[in-house]
């Protein structure tokens, strides 16, 4: 890599004093000469450099760049150059692992599990590698965790009628199912059906490894956690996100979006209690902020409570994502509007 902005350098001499910014121009100047041009062109594959310094696109460019897109290489000097040393790094990282991992793991609550595991996946055709797993027990990972109104949680799961706990898809939602499960809360949630098979069974095998039970999302399962929330369970929904027909229009940042019944529906079927809970990254790890509870109003129909209760979890997913939006990433449709289709 340094042959190459050497390479494209534009040497002068100098006379006088040195000028720093005139330099580090030069600089830039050589990395950018390395861009590639604008144009068509179909990806093959990507690389997590090319995940982390994306040329300011989403993963949804990256995806639909597989079939055919217009690549703009927008990056600057320094997008450029962590790419160019990613690979760079990788290596170095893998040889400091291999010459101190007898002695860089031995303590009490980190473990080393596996080094440099290749990624990989067919469509789309993604290949990658971690560099590490490590293992952490109950304190480290309490260590990492910071909470807010955490005895809405643990008050509810301890009155023993459950706790139903919906959630918008923000910050590491594993790391604070793990905290749960570490402090002896079995966390009960579902998963929609992934494809290819292989990719959705490895999802499963490493969230029932942290102790979590988690049920293959179909139309029985309303039954199953009803059934366990009357057994005192706690059960974690996903909730900010259903454009089937069972969605629910709800009101969100001034527009409409379509949310999920389950959380209000089992509340209003069951006795158990109903919060929100909202996961933001820190500098340590993550920060849970609990909310509610929200009282369910069983004089009403059905269909009117679960509409209403529904409309009060957007607002408050609402409060919660405005006060650190960074750490909420979806990345797929959520709002309505004129070329919306009902999912089936």
């Amino acid at each position: 890599m340094a042959r190459d902005i050497v390479k494209n350098l534009k040497f002068k001499k100098y006379e006088g004093k040195f000028d720093v910014a005139e330099f580090a121009k030069m600089l830039d100047d050589a990395y950018l000469a390395t861009k590639r041009p604008d144009g068509e062109m179909t990806k093959k594959s990507f690389s997590p450099s090319s995940f982390g310094y994306g040329h300011g696109n989403c993963p949804r460019y990256w995806y639909m760049a597989f079939s055919g897109a217009y690549f703009i290489d927008s990056n600057d000097a320094q997008g450029i150059a962590n790419m160019k040393y990613g690979t760079e790094a990788h290596e170095r990282l893998q040889n400091l692992i291999k010459s101190q991992s007898s002695d860089l793991f031995k303590t009490n609550s980190m473990n080393q599990v596996q080094t440099e595991i290749e990624i990989t996946n067919d469509y789309p055709p993604i290949r990658g590698f971690i560099d590490l797993v490590i293992d952490w027990d109950s304190e480290e990972v309490s260590k990492s965790v910071e909470t807010k109104r955490e005895e809405l949680l643990l008050d509810s799961f301890a009155s023993g009628n459950g706790v139903i706990v919906a959630l918008p898809h923000a910050g590491n939602w594993d790391h604070a199912g793990l905290y749960f499960c570490s402090k002896g809360i079995q966390v009960n949630t579902v998963a929609e059906h992934l494809k290819p098979e292989r990719l959705f069974r490895k999802f499963l095998k490493h969230r029932e490894s942290m102790g979590m039970s988690v049920l293959d999302l179909n139309a029985q399962v309303i039954n199953e956690l009803e059934s366990r929330l009357k057994k005192g369970a706690l059960v974690a929904l996903v909730a900010d996100r259903d454009l089937s027909k069972s969605g629910v229009t709800v009101n969100f940042f001034n527009g409409k979006a379509r949310m999920p019944a389950g959380p209000a529906l089992l509340a209003y079927r069951t006795n158990a209690v109903l919060i929100t809970a909202f996961v933001s990254y820190t500098k340590k790890g993550i920060q849970i902020d609990f909310s509610g509870p929200f009282k369910v109003e069983k004089r009403e129909s059905e269909s009117s409570e679960v509409t209403r209760l529904t409309q009060e979890l957007s607002l408050q997913f609402e409060k919660d994502i405005s006060r650190a939006a960074t750490s909420w990433h979806m990345q797929q449709r959520i709002f309505i509007d004129e070329d919306f289709q009902v999912r089936s």
